[in-house]
């Protein structure tokens, strides 16, 4: 995977966990983490902290809660 896919993949998704990129990527959470990290120092994706999410009780919240999210800003 090269940044540019990464970047087209987040594009699209605009919020996704870690574990989805880890599985849909197939590569390990380091490796992933240090792709998003590029990304993040270029401005062009942002970690979402837990105190950023706001819970309405459904049931996919729930497992974005579980996982580190990812969202795309530029």
């Amino acid at each position: 995977m090269t940044l540019t896919v990464l970047k087209a993949y987040m594009q699209k998704n605009h919020v996704i966990g870690l574990n989805e990129l880890k599985i849909h990527f197939d590569m390990d959470a380091e490796t992933v983490r240090d792709m998003l990290d590029i990304l993040i120092r270029k401005g062009q994706v942002r970690k979402i902290r837990d105190s950023e999410l706001h819970c309405n009780k459904c049931a996919q919240c729930h497992n974005m809660l579980a996982d580190e999210l990812y969202e795309y800003i530029s």
